[in-house]
């Protein structure tokens, strides 16, 4: 296909992305684009993000062999670390917590590694991606202006999830959409707010920041920071991973590895 022939079928899908969202009743007001919006082609559809080689991260909505599906869990982190970026699993610097707080919480089986977390979208319906596709291991030197343009492209790679999903199955987008959505750390859902949050709980979020791509059906949790430059106690950090954990587990889920159905369960 030739790049001018992709370009108006992207442009095509997301007016259909669009159009679909413009008279989607899951959609609220605000969050609803307005009718006769321009389309952007950045808005088309796209693959997810892969890294440029040497680096090996990539966004994981959908295990390898598997079909794009609507999630149970999306994780969004900040962005990958240089550890992260060189080994291709969210969350592998050594130092991180992540992995042994997913157990813990029972989130995620005894046993899993950041080494499988190419499984938990296809076995747990369990994604991962993070709001800056860069590598880097300290968030507070990301400005304003980046976090800004970190926004926009996230919300472009959540609209194009969708689509994927949407351009096979059909339907509307919104029906496509994860159930929960967990930010890993305050700051990336701090600052998509403008003006960026100055406050902000753990736990289950009740506002939405301007042009957030899911419907308010889609429930948002914030969670302590994995990192560990982040001063906790144990016992303080993983209880919202707990409440998380509670939530998630109310929500059936039929491993994918095993079946080929379409029904979201």
């Amino acid at each position: 296909m030739s790049s001018a022939k992709r370009r108006r079928v992207g442009a095509l899908d997301s007016l259909r992305y669009t159009r679909a969202a413009e008279t989607d009743a899951s959609f609220s007001e605000a969050e609803r684009p307005a009718a006769g919006a321009p389309v952007e082609e950045e808005c088309s559809i796209a693959p997810a993000f892969v890294a440029r080689a040497p680096g090996r991260w990539r966004e994981k909505y959908v295990s390898p062999g598997a079909s794009e599906v609507p999630l149970r869990l999306l994780f969004i982190g900040h962005n990958p670390s240089e550890h992260a970026w060189r080994s291709g699993h969210f969350y592998s610097n050594p130092s991180n917590r992540m992995w042994r707080l997913l157990v813990e919480s029972s989130l995620l089986p005894r046993g899993w590694t950041c080494e499988d977390d190419h499984r938990a979208p296809a076995e747990l319906g369990v994604g991962f991606t993070d709001l800056g596709t860069e590598p880097g291991n300290d968030a507070q030197s990301y400005g304003r202006t980046t976090m800004l343009k970190w926004r926009n492209d996230l919300y472009r790679r959540l609209r194009n999830h969708l689509s994927r999903i949407t351009a096979r199955i059909g339907g509307v987008p919104s029906a496509h959409a994860p159930s929960i959505v967990a930010f890993t750390g305050k700051r990336q859902w701090a600052q998509l707010f403008e003006p960026p949050l100055t406050r902000c709980t753990f736990g289950e979020q009740r506002d939405r920041p301007p042009r957030w791509p899911f419907p308010h059906s889609t429930r948002v949790f914030v969670l302590p920071s994995s990192s560990g430059r982040a001063a906790m106690t144990n016992e303080e950090r993983l209880a919202p991973y707990c409440d998380l954990a509670q939530a998630v587990h109310g929500i059936p889920w039929e491993n994918k590895t095993t079946t080929t159905s379409n029904e979201r369960h």
